[in-house]
């Protein structure tokens, strides 16, 4: 330690100044000297750059807050002169309205702009008493009643207008109340027309809903029948049989049913279940009868299908015409509201034109030179 604090003295030689191994100790020791780069120095300048940007940092801040400050002051400061300069300029535009008006000046009676309006005429008649003997007492062309007849021809024009008005908001009025009377119509109209087409969609579904239950019906009570028919004649065919075969007292021979007594006529019915020829005939002819009723009863029914089909294409043609009978209505009501409507629209072009060429006239000389500027 005394060698170091010796370096540089004069005490210090050359030779120990120059002392290579010294020099290597002293600069491998920790003690005095680090080896590489001091990070703790290094770490404190970087501490003390943050710190000083910081303290830049803060101090701006600072000075943009007292500049902020100062700004709402000027700011303040610039509203209080306007409120003030406002005060100030009413107080002097009303002591101008109150002890300055035009009236009030002295060279008022020489800048009045209606002194003439209310001045005096030079004379007020035939015996003014401000006229002497030599002053002029009458004038060509005067007309004394001027004034008094103009402000009467302008109330009478004012009336007029005014007349003229309200004809013209009556008449607008009128018009008003006319369209909203004829949409009115057309909408009672349309929905009259909506309920009857309405009316009859439902009594059309009513029907066509009843004749297909009745036709339902019709054939649920025909298929009853013809089952019911079936199963009797099956009945009856199994009767049948059911005797012939079993019965002991009838016979199929013919010899076995021979009455000696009266063997043309007569048959004992013991023997023999069959018939005489005439009796087979008369079962073949009511069995023919049968079938042409049967014919006669089915031609019937396809009769009845065929009336039913035609009543009911002619019901379907009636609707259809009765439908096409509509719509040629419809067809015409808007035709007929369409040439309404066209017909008023030229109405009211033509008396807009009329009114507007006639409070467009300018009134002409002839207009005023009815009127006389001499008072006699």
């Amino acid at each position: 330690m005394s060698r170091v604090n010796e370096i540089g003295l004069p005490s210090f030689s050359r030779p120990r100044r120059v002392d290579e191994e010294a020099r290597l100790a002293r600069t491998q020791d920790v003690k005095y000297r680090c080896i590489g780069v001091d990070k703790a120095a290094l770490d404190a300048q970087v501490l003390e750059k943050n710190q000083i940007a910081v303290d830049e940092l803060n101090r701006d801040k600072r000075y943009q807050e007292m500049g902020q400050i100062l700004d709402d002051r000027l700011v303040l400061f610039d509203k209080e002169r306007d409120t003030i300069k406002r005060e100030i300029d009413k107080e002097c535009a009303d002591f101008w309205k109150e002890k300055q008006t035009r009236e009030q000046n002295l060279e008022w009676d020489l800048n009045k702009p209606e002194s003439q309006k209310h001045a005096i005429p030079t004379r007020t008649g035939d015996h003014d008493p401000r006229l002497g003997p030599s002053s002029c007492q009458k004038f060509v062309g005067e007309d004394l009643q001027a004034g008094d007849r103009k402000k009467l021809q302008m109330t009478q024009q004012a009336t007029w207008c005014e007349q003229q008005l309200a004809e013209k908001r009556d008449r607008l009025e009128e018009e008003k109340d006319e369209d909203k009377n004829y949409d009115a119509l057309m909408n009672a109209q349309a929905e009259h027309q909506k309920r009857v087409d309405m009316c009859e969609r439902n009594s059309r579904r009513t029907l066509q809903r009843q004749i297909y239950v009745d036709n339902r019906a019709k054939a649920a009570e025909n298929e009853e029948n013809r089952k019911q028919d079936l199963i009797d004649e099956t009945l009856a065919n199994e009767v049948e049989q059911f005797n012939t075969f079993n019965s002991a007292l009838l016979s199929e021979h013919p010899s076995q049913a021979i009455n000696h007594c009266a063997p043309d006529t007569r048959k004992r019915a013991d023997h023999y279940k069959g018939m005489l020829p005439s009796q087979k005939q008369d079962v073949l002819d009511f069995q023919s009868k049968q079938r042409e009723e049967l014919k006669g009863k089915k031609l019937e029914e396809q009769l009845a299908r065929k009336a039913h089909a035609d009543y009911n294409d002619e019901l379907a043609a009636l609707l259809n015409n009765k439908q096409s009978e509509i719509d040629r209505f419809k067809a015409e009501q808007r035709k007929a509201v369409q040439n309404t409507l066209l017909k008023q629209k030229d109405e009211k072009i033509e008396r807009d034109t009329k009114i507007n060429e006639l409070y467009a006239n300018k009134a002409s000389d002839s207009y005023f030179k009815q009127f006389s500027r001499v008072h006699r």
